[in-house]
């Protein structure tokens, strides 16, 4: 039986040209309302970026996973939150430094960069979205950090071996998120509908990308979008249409879920 669906944003609930939300979204989500079944968002991005470029116009949800798991909601209650190591994180500033490559800093209520450059520029302009402002960082006082993105070229992964308790997944080809190495998508889900008593048998998600894979290889049923990334497509139960092809009314359709 399914109780729960939970939404990636960007290329599965928005389309990726142009931030569009599909009429059938909308429809989709409201029979899963009819029907009691809790909807939520797993995401990426932050509760700053989501309101500030209003991408989820008046939708509304049960649950907010935001920041890859590390920041979760339920409705506008934190009920979960798992913080970086502040030694990865300061090994990664130095990083930054030595090599010059640009770091996204993301606090609870803050985010900001060490300074731009073209590959932030392109990764951002990727995803319709503002580039955070720079701001100075104190490595010797550094405040709780729940995720980093970097914008540096495949081959300078190489150069984050020694990050000992972060996980790294890749968004652009020119930028990824970094996280705890024990946090997850799955896992904010888990805590979310821990106090529902949810599982995770009973959950439905859909997604796109890297950072969707584990979700959706751990759901109940994972349903990736046509043009999801090969990760996503091979972690996924389902594939369905793309977002501009109302992928998420057509598969929810075809597992009679409304």
């Amino acid at each position: 039986m399914i109780r729960a669906v939970f939404f990636d944003i960007d290329g599965t609930l928005i389309s990726h040209h142009d931030l569009h939300i599909p009429a059938s979204v909308m429809q989709a989500l409201d029979a899963l309302h009819c029907r009691g079944i809790k909807t939520g968002i797993a995401t990426g991005r932050h509760t700053l970026e989501i309101e500030e470029e209003n991408l989820l116009k008046d939708l509304t949800f049960d649950f907010y996973v935001t920041l890859n798991g590390q920041l979760c909601y339920k409705k506008d209650k934190l009920v979960y939150d798992h913080p970086m190591a502040c030694e990865d994180v300061k090994k990664m500033l130095e990083i930054s430094e030595k090599y010059q490559i640009p770091v996204l800093l993301i606090e609870a209520h803050d985010m900001y960069m060490n300074f731009i450059n073209d590959d932030v520029i392109a990764a951002q302009q990727s995803i319709h979205t503002a580039i955070p402002p720079i701001k100075a960082i104190d490595i010797d006082h550094l405040p709780v950090i729940y995720q980093m993105c970097i914008y540096t070229s495949p081959e300078k992964i190489r150069l984050l071996k020694d990050l000992k308790h972060t996980a790294i997944t890749q968004w652009h080809d020119a930028a990824y998120d970094l996280i705890s190495d024990s946090g997850s998508k799955t896992e904010g889900i888990a805590k979310v509908l821990k106090d529902e008593h949810i599982t995770l048998d009973e959950v439905i998600c859909f997604g796109d990308g890297d950072n969707d894979a584990d979700m959706l290889d751990k759901c109940g049923i994972g349903i990736a979008m046509k043009d999801a990334s090969q990760k996503a497509l091979a972690a996924a139960d389902l594939v369905t249409k793309s977002v501009e092809e109302d992928g998420i009314y057509h598969a929810l359709k075809q597992l009679k879920i409304i």
